[in-house]
C-alpha cells in the first residue's frame, strides 16, 4: 500500500503559485529621458516680480490708450450724429418725468409725448423770442454808443499824442476801405461759411426733436432692443446698471 501511494502521490501534479508577469525590459543602450524645463518658466524666473508686473501693466495701459484714441477719432468723425444725439438723451432725462406724470393720470403715452413736446418748444419759443426781442430793443442803444465810441477815438487821433491832421484821418479811412475791398473775397467766403454753419445748427437742431421723440415715446422699447445684443450672463446686471445710470442722469438734470 505505501508503494502504491507513493505512485499515486507521484502521478498527480505539482501545485505551482502562478507568477507576476515580467516588466518589459529596455532595450540595451537605452536609458529614461527626463524633459527639460520649460524654457518660458526659466526666463520667468529670472526676471524680477516688479518688472513682470511692470510690463504687464504697462501693455494693459497702451492698449486702452490706443482704444480711447480710436473711440475720440470715431466720435470727431461722428461728431454731428453723435451731440445731437447725446443732447435728446439729456433732454429725454429732463422730460421724461413730465411724461410719466401725464401717464400716471391715464394719458396715453403718445399723446403725453406730444403734449410734452409742444410744450417744451413753446418754452423753447418763449425764451428765444425774449433773447431776440431785448436784442431788437438794445440795438438803437448799442449804435449810439458804437458811435460815441467811434467819435471819440477820432477826436483822440486828432488832440491826442498823435496830433493826426483832418487828411491823415481820411487817409486812413480810405486805407480801411481798400483793405476791405482787397478781402472781400475772404469777407464773402466767411459769411458763406456762417451760411453753411447756421444751415448745419438746424439740421442738428432738427435731428436733436426727431431722436427726442423716439426717446421720450418708446425709451423701454429701445433699451430693451439694446439689452438683446448683451449675453445673457450678464444682461440682468447691464439691465439694472442702466436703469440706475438713467435715474441719476434724470436726478441730475
Amino acid at each position: 500500500h505505501a508503494s502504491r501511494r507513493g505512485t499515486v502521490s507521484s502521478a498527480r501534479p505539482a501545485h505551482t503559485t502562478p507568477h507576476a508577469p515580467h516588466a518589459p525590459q529596455q532595450p540595451h543602450g537605452t536609458s529614461t529621458r527626463i524633459d527639460p524645463a520649460d524654457p518660458a518658466d526659466e526666463v520667468r524666473s529670472l526676471v524680477p516680480r516688479v518688472l513682470r508686473v511692470a510690463a504687464a501693466l504697462g501693455w494693459r495701459l497702451l492698449v486702452v490708450a490706443g482704444a480711447v484714441y480710436v473711440v475720440g477719432v470715431v466720435v470727431s468723425y461722428l461728431a454731428a450724429v453723435i451731440v445731437p444725439v447725446a443732447v435728446a438723451l439729456l433732454l429725454a432725462a429732463l422730460l421724461s418725468p413730465a411724461v410719466h406724470r401725464l401717464q400716471v393720470h391715464s394719458v396715453p403715452r403718445g399723446l403725453a409725448t406730444a403734449l410734452v413736446m409742444v410744450g417744451g418748444l413753446a418754452a423753447l419759443g418763449g425764451v428765444l423770442t425774449f433773447v431776440v426781442a431785448t436784442f431788437v430793443r438794445g440795438v438803437p442803444a448799442l449804435a449810439a454808443e458804437l458811435s460815441a465810441s467811434v467819435a471819440t477815438i477820432v477826436n483822440w487821433l486828432s488832440t491826442g499824442p498823435l496830433q493826426l491832421s483832418a487828411e491823415q484821418l481820411s487817409g486812413v479811412q480810405a486805407q480801411v476801405i481798400a483793405t476791405l475791398n482787397a478781402n472781400q473775397s475772404a469777407i464773402t467766403s466767411g459769411a458763406l461759411t456762417t451760411a453753411a454753419t447756421l444751415g448745419e445748427t438746424v439740421t442738428q437742431v432738427l435731428l436733436v426733436v426727431f431722436v427726442l421723440i423716439f426717446f421720450l415715446h418708446g425709451g423701454p422699447g429701445i433699451w430693451q432692443f439694446l439689452l438683446a445684443v448683451v449675453p445673457n450672463e450678464v444682461r440682468p446686471r447691464v439691465d439694472v446698471a442702466g436703469r440706475r445710470g438713467v435715474a441719476a442722469l434724470v436726478n441730475y438734470v
